[in-house]
């Protein structure tokens, strides 16, 4: 059951963030880079964060940060068509307001005792033992 909840989320994280790297590619295509620079920076900005969340399996974050981006590359795609069409002047929008992601929802029973025992991955590591020092003694050559 775990896995296959795993397996959802990383799935519907991971299509958004694909539908998010189409938007950000067909607006770097249209010349959102030099036409619309800042939309087309966040876009990228906002897709380099989703992959980063999805890598640590965070996967309601990456989704959330994957619309964010699609927003940005979109803005820039219609900036940058205007742009090319030769008017005069870009009417300037508004970019929207970056929303930060939603926290995690809580962990269900089995999850929640692994992240227990496991620990989640912001929290410190504990330092590694000390490696023992192996008796030299032993070692030595007794030959005399």
């Amino acid at each position: 059951m775990l896995i296959l909840l795993l397996t959802a989320c990383a799935l519907k994280s991971t299509l958004a963030i694909m539908d998010a790297e189409q938007a950000v590619l067909a607006a770097e295509r249209a010349g959102a880079t030099e036409l619309a620079v800042h939309d087309a920076t966040m876009a990228r900005a906002w897709l380099d964060e989703a992959q980063r969340n999805q890598g640590l399996a965070r996967y309601h974050a990456a989704e959330q940060l994957a619309a964010q981006a699609r927003t940005f590359a979109e803005q820039a795609a219609k900036q940058a068509s205007v742009g090319a069409e030769g008017s005069a002047v870009v009417p300037e929008e508004k970019a929207p307001e970056p929303v930060a992601p939603e926290p995690e929802p809580e962990a269900p029973g089995e999850e929640q005792e692994l992240m227990e025992v496991m620990g989640t991955p912001d929290e410190p590591r504990p330092p590694p033992p000390e490696e023992k020092k192996l008796d030299t003694e032993i070692f030595e050559d007794e030959s005399p």
